[in-house]
Formats: structure tokens, C-alpha cells, sequence
């Protein structure tokens, strides 16, 4: 059993984000905000990325403020 499948199994996630050869799979989990950071900029991309329900889809290049800043904001939302 590799180490992400122990992870897995203590913290069963409703879904996990990974980016493969032919692009992405987005699986979100309840309580951790995902942020896709990527190059794949175009609309069919974007959409894919929303359609999953990803809490953030940033581009590349960004900026290293906005980052900060969208990361600042998704975790002030989050349940303590």
C-alpha cells in the first residue's frame, strides 16, 4: 500500500485533485479549498476546471499577490 493510499484511508477524501498526461481529474474534498494552478487557459479548460467545482482556477503566469490574496480570502471562509 503506497503512502497516498494510507492518507486515503485515514481521511477518505470525497474527491482528489491530479493532473495526468491528458490533462486533468478534479475530485473535491468538503473542507480543503482547491486551487488549480495552471497554464491550460482556454475556455474548455476553465469550464472542465469550474464544472468540478474547483474553488479557484488560476493561470499561468500569475502573480505571486493575487495567489496570496485568493488564498488569504478561501481560507477566511473555511469553518475553525
Amino acid at each position: 500500500m503506497g503512502r497516498n493510499d494510507q492518507a486515503t484511508e485515514r481521511h477518505p477524501p470525497e474527491k482528489v485533485l491530479h493532473h495526468g498526461r491528458k490533462g486533468y481529474c478534479v475530485e473535491v474534498t468538503c473542507h480543503i479549498p482547491i486551487i488549480l494552478l495552471t497554464a491550460k487557459g482556454d475556455l474548455s479548460s476553465r469550464m472542465t476546471g469550474w464544472q468540478h467545482h474547483v474553488d479557484a482556477y488560476i493561470t499561468k503566469p500569475f502573480h505571486q499577490q493575487e495567489l496570496s490574496l485568493r488564498i488569504k480570502n478561501l481560507l477566511s471562509v473555511l469553518p475553525m
